[in-house]
């Protein structure tokens, strides 16, 4: 497949300071801008049993990247990934097995991470909303 060429959002809400050692266990987004990755914020936090939760990423002008990254050694299952925007829900370019909710989960850890890409009109609102869980007692056995 030949390669997709990614155009980087210009996401205007505030962005808070990563502190890996103070957060339980949840995957970390991160989302590309002009200056580099930015952390956005942490998404399924105490998620012991599968959910959907969101994140709100302010608004963003052309296509947009998210990472979900592992950072504190735990293993995250993940079942869907999508965006709102403005009130549209809209899915990645690609995205696997989290393309849908279906428990046909996708596993996030050992120091993973996965990118997804949205190639959308500008909006004024963005809101991450996932699927998935994060149980506690599961830290390194995939």
């Amino acid at each position: 497949m030949g390669k997709l060429l990614v155009l980087i959002a210009a996401l205007t809400a505030w962005v808070p300071k990563h502190d890996s050692q103070r957060r339980p266990a949840c995957p970390s987004v991160y989302v590309q801008t002009q200056t580099g990755w930015r952390f956005a914020g942490d998404i399924l936090q105490n998620a012991l049993a599968p959910r959907i939760d969101t994140l709100e990423l302010g608004s963003a002008s052309g296509a947009l990247t998210i990472e979900l990254r592992d950072v504190k050694g735990e293993k995250t299952f993940l079942d869907s990934i999508e965006l709102d925007l403005d009130g549209v829900t809209v899915q990645p370019v690609e995205c696997g097995r989290a393309c849908r909710r279906d428990e046909r989960f996708e596993v996030i850890g050992d120091a993973r991470m996965f990118r997804f890409t949205w190639r959308e009109p500008s909006a004024r609102r963005v809101t991450l909303r996932v699927s998935g869980y994060v149980p506690r007692h599961i830290t390194s056995i995939l």
